[in-house]
């Protein structure tokens, strides 16, 4: 699961900062590495936090990193989103083929 989150991070990252940062740059993110970060991450989750992935078709295609919130002001077990991320450029092309099929639909 580390391999699978590890894709979707850098995919995100990538496709995000593709106006930000230069070619080079992306190329540097790495889902090798990545993907020990992660399994490291996974196997020392704190108490009160939990990944969850999203799946298209039995594939990784986002997830999301909730954790428990550090502020002393909100009652205990309040969890807070620690990352989001979503290989959007998958989900849009699934939008507009969505779009697609329902004008197509919609013309009879």
């Amino acid at each position: 699961m580390p391999g699978a989150i590890a894709e979707v991070s850098v995919a995100s990252r990538r496709w995000s900062y593709r106006d930000l940062l230069t070619e080079a740059e992306l190329a540097t993110l790495s889902v090798e590495d990545t993907t020990a970060d992660f399994a490291q991450g996974l196997a020392e989750l704190p108490d009160g936090a939990a990944v969850f992935v999203a799946e298209r078709a039995g594939r990784v295609v986002g997830y999301a990193y909730v954790l428990a919130s550090p502020d002393a002001d909100v009652p205990a077990g309040t969890s807070e989103l620690g990352s989001l991320l979503v290989e959007t450029y998958r989900i849009i092309r699934h939008e507009q083929r969505s779009l697609q099929r329902r004008r197509l639909a919609a013309r009879g």
